[in-house]
């Protein structure tokens, strides 16, 4: 048996071309606690979940039996500014345009591998910022009226 015949497959009746194709069911999936349950999806969102084999399928219908069914990923600590530089020559651009088109290409391609929360962290400015930034940090650090 090939890896993919293993995978879960949509099924093969057209139930996904019918008048509610937006409707999936996800069936016998398990959670991380051991449960197993139906989840149906309407609209790309959450409308119900239930014990396993309590929901209908109006749509699609997948059976998740004997899968593990995860919440999305989340990154949670991202450098915005200098992603995908690694093997840029040179010091990193800081261009407001350069620092953007690389923010947003890394986000998609986060979102392209399943992550749908993130957070980033970006450069606070030259070296003397970063010097304020770190005096700030220090516990009962007073710092709103430092000067810069």
């Amino acid at each position: 048996m090939s890896a993919d015949s293993k995978q879960p497959q949509p099924p093969e009746d057209g139930a996904a071309t019918t008048a509610d194709s937006t409707s999936l069911l996800l069936s016998h999936a398990r959670l991380t606690d051991g449960r197993t349950v139906d989840v149906r999806l309407v609209g790309g969102r959450i409308e119900a979940v239930g014990t396993a084999g309590s929901l209908t399928a109006t749509g699609a219908r997948v059976d998740l039996a004997g899968y593990l069914l995860l919440p999305a990923a989340a990154e949670p600590h991202a450098h915005a500014d200098t992603a995908l530089s690694a093997d840029t020559p040179g010091p990193v651009s800081y261009a407001p345009e350069e620092v953007q088109r690389r923010a947003t290409e890394a986000t998609l391609l986060q979102l392209g591998h399943g992550a749908t929360a993130l957070r980033a962290h970006v450069g606070i400015g030259d070296v003397r910022g970063s010097a304020r930034s770190k005096r700030c940090s220090r516990p009962g650090a007073r710092c709103a009226a430092s000067p810069t």
